[in-house]
């Protein structure tokens, strides 16, 4: 290797994982709650909402609703993918 090689800093261009989706229906459980009661209260199938856990698809009304049921914030469920506020 030449010694004037540096690797890259990969640091800078880490991003913060999303939690893992088993962490995500734990919190859930612990709330007394379940995927499927997310699903009704949304009228939404209950696949719709594991798509959401999953991480395979996006909605901030579903993510809003896992958010209030688990009391964690969106940043925390899933860092970069949802604004913090609704405007």
């Amino acid at each position: 290797m030449h010694a004037s090689f540096r690797a890259p800093d990969k640091r800078k261009h880490r991003q913060v994982a999303a939690m893992h989706k088993e962490d995500i229906k734990a919190h859930i459980r612990k709330a007394h709650s379940s995927s499927a009661a997310i699903a009704r209260k949304l009228h939404l199938h209950p696949s719709t909402v594991a798509k959401v856990i999953d991480g395979k698809t996006k909605s901030r009304r579903v993510a809003d609703e896992i958010a209030r049921v688990t009391g964690l914030p969106l940043a925390q469920l899933w860092p970069g993918h949802y604004e913090t506020a609704i405007e």
